[in-house]
């Protein structure tokens, strides 16, 4: 049995269409929800790190809520980006670089083995199940987990604020990925003699 955690992330970002063209790479706070505008959020963990014979028996992703404007309980989804191509620095609701729009305003990503929670209250880990999703970007990306975060409904005045990987104060609150495997003897070929 091995453990892997990616605390902070290699890049993440807030979307806000309330300025659809600002980006906020560099702050220390990530949110989703609504509040004049909504916000979604970006995360992108390399876990390029993992032996190469490893099965992973379960990986979750972490966040840490600070602050919460209107109720908790609010439904948060977890979903996989489509567009691989964002920068931590240059994405925006209109832009996933700086220069290219997205497909989708606020972000390309699809629902299908998205994961949703009920978030907790500020002062809590909101923590998701992300085998799934961690295990496709292991065959497809290269080992690096893209995500979305988003609220479920998107109702103005619910906003659920987040620690960022620039938040220094306490690293150990900023967004993280545990992976949790198994290791697996590496297959031997033999060549068959024949008789």
């Amino acid at each position: 049995m091995g453990a892997l955690t990616i605390q902070p992330t290699d890049a993440d970002n807030v979307m806000w269409s309330g300025s659809a063209n600002s980006n906020y790479g560099s702050l220390t706070g990530i949110d989703i929800g609504a509040n004049s505008g909504i916000y979604r959020s970006l995360l992108k963990f390399d876990f390029g790190a993992l032996p190469g014979n490893a099965i992973l028996d379960s990986v979750s992703l972490s966040v840490y809520i600070y602050g919460i404007v209107g109720s908790s309980g609010r439904t948060l989804w977890a979903y996989r980006l489509t567009q691989t191509g964002w920068t931590e620095l240059g994405s925006t609701w209109n832009k996933y670089d700086g220069s290219n729009s997205w497909s989708s305003a606020g972000g390309d990503y699809t629902t299908t083995n998205g994961v949703s929670i009920s978030g907790p209250g500020a002062g809590n880990w909101a923590t998701w199940d992300v085998l799934t999703l961690a295990n496709y970007a292991r065959i497809n990306t290269g080992k690096i987990l893209y995500i979305l975060l988003k609220d479920g409904t998107e109702t103005d005045g619910q906003l659920s604020q987040i620690y960022s990987n620039n938040y220094t104060t306490d690293a150990t609150k900023c967004p993280k990925l545990i992976l949790n495997y198994h290791l697996i003897a590496p297959f031997v070929l033999f060549k068959r003699r024949m008789l």
